[in-house]
Formats: structure tokens, C-alpha cells, sequence
């Protein structure tokens, strides 16, 4: 489990949508089951993936925190099963979807079976080029979601050539999932940005960095400036 690969299309990567941290360690879970090689089995709308609450601890719970696995397993299922995600598609097409089409949770032996949504296939299965991989386990140190969704962007950029990346700050909240929230550049600084970069540079194998260009006119900022690479880096520097 720890070792398996989690495996999107960029196209999902920098799609919009809205999900707690315990949903996003369901989704990815079962993501990680997925043989995404363009000669793997076919996978479709019927095929069942199944997870239990033994291997969500494993992987994102210690022993003082998981007296509540059951419950908070429960509560993500229900709302994982209601989310939508917004996939942009070319000609200014927007694809909107879900991410399962059906979800069983069994509540005596803490196992979740789910079957991803015919639309969403696509994206995680068959994959030639142009997608996003990592390990499951290294996002498992991240408790913020906002912490796992830039993680993501950042490994996907970072496999497009990109060390760099500009957002005027309504288009930084977009792709994060939060737009309309933290209306105050105080709460959107503390509660996404720093907590994010603080949880990234110490707990994964990336170092990112943030400049806020302030407004033309004015107090405060109006974009964002994140800079980003691998931590090797950093070694051959310092032995340089």
C-alpha cells in the first residue's frame, strides 16, 4: 500500500473542486490501486475498488488519533460520494462530473468499496503521457488538504519544466478549490499559504517559496509568485 503509485492526468490535477483532507485520503487511496499503464487491464464504471479502515490508519493516522477512524472514515464517504469536480476541457469547455458513481461503506468491518464515475476513468487509467505520479506515502505526513492540493500542482509542474508559478490571488484561491473562502489576505495567508508551505518543506521531498506582489494602488496584495523544486537540489548545491 505505502508503495503504490498515485497516477492522474494533468488535465485532473489542475481541475476545480472542493474536498476535505479525509476525503482526499479515500479518493487517493483508492487512485493508488489503479494500474494507470497504458497496457493494464481495462477498468470500468463496474470494476470495485475496496479499502479498509486498517490501511487508512496505517498510512494517515497515528495510535493517538485513531479512535475516531470509523466515524471520520463514515463521515468522508457520504461527502466523497456527493462531490463534483470541474475539468477543463479545449474550446473553453468545462466537464463536470463526479468522482464515484456508487460507494459501500460497512460500518462492522470498516471497509469502503467504491466504483469511480464513467467520466472520471479517463483521467486515471491507460495514461500515455501528459500525468502526474507519486508515491501515496508521500503525502501521508500532510494533514491539510490545502497542503495535499498545491503538493500535487507542485509535482505536476514541476514535470512540465516549471520551477515557478504566478497567480493574480482570485485565481490562486480558484485552482486551490476555495474560491469565495478567506476573503481577508491575513486568513488566506495563515490558514492555506503558510500552513501549506510550512507542511511541504518539512515533510516531502520538495522545497517551495512565496513572493506576494502588493497592489498598484493601495494597501495589500494582489497576486503570488511560488517557486519550487526538489530537495536534491539543495544537496549538490551545498556539496558544490
Amino acid at each position: 500500500m505505502e508503495n503504490n503509485l498515485v497516477v492522474q492526468s494533468n488535465d485532473l490535477v489542475l481541475a476545480t473542486y472542493t474536498m476535505t483532507t479525509k476525503e482526499k485520503e479515500l479518493l487517493l487511496t483508492c487512485i493508488s490501486q489503479i494500474d494507470s499503464r497504458p497496457d493494464a487491464p481495462n477498468i470500468s464504471k463496474q470494476t470495485k475498488f475496496t479499502i479498509t479502515a486498517d490501511e487508512i490508519k496505517r498510512l494517515f493516522y497515528s495510535d493517538s488519533n485513531a479512535k475516531n477512524i470509523y466515524r471520520d472514515i463514515e463521515q468522508a464517504s457520504n461527502r466523497l460520494f456527493e462531490r463534483e469536480v470541474i475539468i477543463a476541457l479545449p474550446d473553453n469547455e468545462a466537464l463536470r462530473t463526479r468522482f464515484v458513481s456508487s460507494l459501500l461503506f460497512s460500518p462492522n468491518t470498516g471497509k469502503i468499496t467504491l466504483t469511480f464515475a464513467e467520466d472520471i476513468l479517463p483521467y486515471l487509467t491507460q495514461l500515455k503521457a501528459n500525468f502526474t505520479k507519486y508515491k501515496l506515502l508521500e503525502i501521508s505526513e500532510l494533514s491539510s488538504i490545502h497542503s495535499i492540493r498545491l503538493y500535487e500542482l507542485i509535482v505536476c509542474w514541476i514535470g512540465q519544466y516549471q520551477y515557478s508559478k504566478a497567480y493574480e490571488l482570485e485565481d490562486f484561491k480558484y485552482v486551490m478549490g476555495i474560491k469565495g473562502k478567506y476573503k481577508q489576505f491575513s486568513e488566506l495567508r495563515k490558514y492555506v499559504i503558510d500552513k501549506a508551505l510550512e507542511e511541504i518543506n518539512e515533510s516531502t521531498n520538495y522545497k517551495v517559496s512565496v513572493e506576494y506582489k502588493k497592489k498598484s494602488r493601495g494597501k495589500g496584495y494582489e497576486g503570488l509568485t511560488l517557486k519550487f523544486h526538489r530537495k536534491t537540489l539543495d544537496k549538490l548545491t551545498s556539496e558544490d
